[in-house]
């Protein structure tokens, strides 16, 4: 019988707004900073979810990955890139601390927003339960974030900025494609049901353009049934390796508003 692989001596840890699902990372043993999030489940008035707007503190993200570090062993902390949560100088505050408990540290900059930063972690902690080397799961990890996209309906699309907020008139729902900080705008429809439509047959087309056999992601935020609906048509309609859903925490909530829904996926190789 094959020898089975010894698991890697080192940790992952994730920003809690890549929105892993806590399933997940309990399966894989991913750890998420700066702390256990608490996710947007039920809807929240918008102004008080704008009381939670901001980026973290970098010193409590460094705390995260320092308590997760062991001496002589490693920890890859992947970073989300969408210029809010995670502020420039977490990835070297962090790299500090866990150097300072014993640990070698690598930093995995994803450029990118929800599970196109959070698919990377999980192929790095999939690479760590398969026995590679600290080194060869983060670029596993970086490989990952670059085949990762995602693409979202903004119920309130004037929470992230895509429209002058107002009191007169009902705005359009965006469909955008999210790449890091960066959101470009793909359809604009009044209809909530319009707007997912189209958010399905613009990520359905993305698929299978690239072909292969995607991981996809459905994240929402309080939006439970709309995210259930779009997992099931996923399995239904693409050959997708697997289908989870993935509720958004309450701090990104703060940015992308409530009813928010939206698609990411890692392509295939």
């Amino acid at each position: 019988m094959p020898t089975p692989a010894t698991p890697a001596r080192f940790r992952v840890i994730v920003d809690a707004d890549a929105c892993v699902p806590p399933e997940v990372r309990a399966t894989l043993r991913i750890a998420v900073t700066p702390a256990e999030p608490e996710l947007l489940l039920e809807r929240i008035p918008i102004p008080r979810l704008a009381l939670e707007r901001g980026p973290f503190e970098a010193e409590v993200i460094a705390q995260a990955c320092a308590a997760v570090a062991e001496p002589g062993e490693g920890v890859i902390y992947i970073r989300t890139g969408d210029g809010y949560g995670s502020p420039d100088e977490a990835g070297e505050a962090a790299r500090a601390a866990v150097e300072a408990r014993g640990a070698t540290f690598h930093l995995v900059e994803t450029g990118a927003a929800l599970m196109a930063a959070g698919w990377a972690a999980v192929v790095a902690a999939e690479a760590a339960a398969a026995g590679a080397s600290v080194e060869d799961a983060a670029e596993q990890a970086r490989a990952a974030g670059r085949r990762s996209r995602v693409l979202a309906m903004h119920e309130h699309p004037e929470v992230v900025g895509l429209i002058a907020p107002s009191l007169y008139v009902t705005p359009n729902r965006m469909v955008t494609e999210m790449a890091g900080e960066v959101l470009t705008t793909l359809v604009a429809s009044p209809k909530r049901p319009d707007a997912l439509i189209a958010l399905r047959d613009q990520f359905a087309a993305a698929v299978r353009a690239e072909g292969g056999r995607p991981r996809v992601a459905v994240h929402h935020g309080a939006a439970g049934p709309a995210a259930e609906a779009m997992a099931l048509w996923c399995e239904r309609n693409l050959d997708a390796v697997e289908v989870v859903i993935a509720a958004i925490t309450r701090h990104e909530a703060a940015r992308l508003g409530p009813g928010f829904l939206a698609l990411a996926w890692l392509r295939a190789e």
